[in-house]
C-alpha cells in the first residue's frame, strides 16, 4: 500500500510505515506544509496514495472529498489519545485491513471503533 501522511499527524507514523515496508510519503518532507485541503486531496489522487489525516472536519466530509474520487482516505478522529497510541492504533489497523478494504473508501478511525464509507 501507498500512503501519504498529512502534515497534522506524527512524523513517527510516517516513519513507522516505512519501518513496516509501506510505501509512505509525508507532506512535511515533501516541502508541502500549509497548502490547502484541495491540494492534500490532489496530491494524494495524482501519487495514488491513501492519504491519512486527523482532519476529520474536511476529508471525512464525503460531499467536499467523495470517497469514489481518491485512492483512499483514513480520518483520525482520536482527540484525547497519546501521539503514541495514535500511531500503534493506525499501525494496528492498517496491518489487518486489506487494500482493497481501504480504496475508494473513506475510513474513520476512532479509539473504539472503525467505520467505513464507500
Amino acid at each position: 500500500m501507498k500512503f501519504l501522511v498529512d502534515e497534522n499527524l506524527p512524523k513517527s507514523l510516517a516513519i513507522k510505515l516505512v519501518t513496516k515496508g509501506y510505501d509512505t510519503l509525508d507532506l512535511r518532507e515533501m516541502g508541502k506544509i500549509g497548502i490547502p485541503d484541495e491540494e492534500v486531496g490532489k496530491l494524494a489522487s495524482k501519487e495514488n496514495r491513501i492519504l491519512i489525516t486527523s482532519n476529520y472536519k474536511h476529508f471525512a466530509n464525503i460531499l467536499l472529498f467523495p470517497p469514489k474520487d481518491f485512492p483512499g482516505i483514513i480520518a483520525i478522529r482520536m482527540p484525547h489519545c497519546s501521539i503514541n497510541t495514535v500511531v500503534e492504533h493506525v499501525i494496528k489497523v492498517i496491518s489487518s485491513i486489506k487494500e482493497t478494504d481501504i480504496i475508494h473508501s473513506l475510513i474513520v478511525l476512532e479509539p473504539h471503533r472503525i467505520r467505513k464509507r464507500k
